[in-house]
């Protein structure tokens, strides 16, 4: 990602600040160089021996220069290089009538004000090197900051670029969808329900490993024919029946336990971390249960409780499906022939009609 335009376009910070920062000041190099030219001049001049007598001195150029330029020390030290050079070079006579007061306030007044001009100057100037200083920081940080919101949009557009292609590659998600899964499930023959169970599961769960239990001579047991088994190397145990604190609490509570809740972590743990309970149809008894053996930890919420909930009651339909639900709570009688009304008997429908709890399909 290149800098900004208007970046390259400010003015670099002070040779001043710069160079001091290095360490070293070439103000002196240049403070050398003026000064020399000066008693140069100086030298192949006949006023050279009056140059003292000059108004304005001539040694205000470097300290002038060097105070505007690089602040208060280069001011300063031109000031007092200025004043030995004026000193060296050798001041005028004194004028007759002159007392000696006058005589040194004539030849040391300019020399005097140079350390006073190289501070006022040169504060100036450091102050304005200061805030130029600050606002460069400033910009350095804006533009570092303006990288790196660069690059962050940069891999979020990659992001959401990846997300569309997962989103167009992946199966349907709608409701409809998710609607006609459960429907599925719900008028599923035994042949079909495995292929619709798996279905509805990876639309309303996601990939997940489940045992279907149902409930066989008074206890659960694993149907393998419709549970299923991821092929990974997290593959919890296979079991063939659930632990009795955990059967019993379906049996008689008839509700949903899940490791989000304090209070089932007890009874689920080793053996799964969702059971969902199916009971028939009219919801008065329990038929099978649905344990959720492993799954997406992200989907593990109130949300995927619920869809389980309604899986199982539409999973009731097609386990009761093609079965004759009855209730043996009283004795059964023993089987006897009844006449038909053509005078035949049938043995199966009239055994049948001698237990008052059973329903078959077709009778009335």
């Amino acid at each position: 990602m290149s800098s900004p335009p208007w970046l390259e376009c400010l003015p670099t910070p002070s040779v001043w600040s710069r160079h001091r920062r290095d360490g070293y000041a070439p103000w002196a190099l240049e403070l050398v160089i003026i000064l020399s030219m000066m008693l140069l001049i100086a030298a192949a001049t006949p006023i050279g021996a009056r140059l003292g007598s000059i108004s304005p001195n001539p040694l205000w150029i470097p300290v002038l220069l060097l105070s505007s330029q690089y602040g208060t020390k280069a001011g300063v030290a031109a000031a007092v290089a200025s004043m030995v050079v004026h000193w060296l070079a050798g001041a005028p006579p004194q004028a007759g009538g002159e007392d000696i007061y006058e005589y040194l306030y004539r030849i040391w007044r300019e020399p005097m004000l140079w350390p006073v001009a190289a501070v006022v100057l040169g504060g100036f100037r450091d102050r304005q090197a200061q805030k130029t200083e600050a606002l460069r920081s400033r910009l350095v940080e804006a533009d570092a900051q303006l990288r790196s919101i660069g690059e962050l949009a940069e891999e979020l557009r990659a992001h959401c670029v990846a997300l569309e292609r997962q989103i167009a590659c992946a199966a349907d998600r709608s409701i409809e969808a998710g609607l006609a899964a459960l429907d599925e499930v719900c008028k599923a023959s035994p042949e079909t329900l495995k292929l619709a169970l798996v279905g509805a599961m990876e639309m309303l769960v996601g990939p997940a490993s489940y045992l279907v239990l149902t409930l066989r001579d008074g206890r659960l047991a694993v149907d393998g024919e419709i549970s299923r088994a991821l092929g990974d190397s997290r593959k919890p145990p296979r079991i063939e029946r659930l632990p009795e604190v955990l059967e019993m609490e379906l049996l008689r509570g008839q509700r949903l336990l899940s490791i989000r809740k304090s209070e089932a972590v007890g009874k689920l743990a080793g053996v799964g971390l969702i059971a969902a309970p199916i009971l028939t149809p009219t919801g008065d008894r329990l038929i099978g249960a649905l344990l959720i053996q492993s799954m997406d930890p992200m989907r593990l919420t109130e949300a995927t409780e619920h869809s389980l909930c309604v899986l199982c009651r539409e999973l009731s339909q097609a386990l009761s499906r093609e079965r004759v639900l009855c209730s043996f709570g009283r004795p059964r009688p023993p089987a006897r022939l009844v006449p038909l009304a053509t005078g035949a008997a049938s043995p199966a429908r009239s055994a049948v009609r001698d237990w008052p709890d059973c329903a078959v399909p077709g009778d009335r």
